[in-house]
């Protein structure tokens, strides 16, 4: 009875954890996610230059947010 109840509330919060996750993950954007949305080619470019395209890039490939203003 023991392990069935424990099986069972694992399983509770492993889909509770997945869940959190995708509910976090609709609104938080990856750095990836973000260059490639407002890059040079992106759907909702912001006219970067192509130097700064590049430094968002190198940013964005090791996981870092990026700069969305190019200074």
């Amino acid at each position: 009875m023991g392990f069935t109840a424990f099986t069972g509330v694992g399983v509770f919060v492993l889909i509770a954890f997945i869940g959190i996750n995708l509910f976090i993950g609709y609104w938080k954007k990856t750095g990836m996610e973000n260059w490639l949305k407002h890059g040079i080619w992106g759907t909702d470019s912001n006219n970067w230059s192509l130097k700064h395209t590049l430094e968002q890039f190198d940013r964005a490939v090791v996981g870092e947010d990026i700069d969305l203003k190019d200074n």
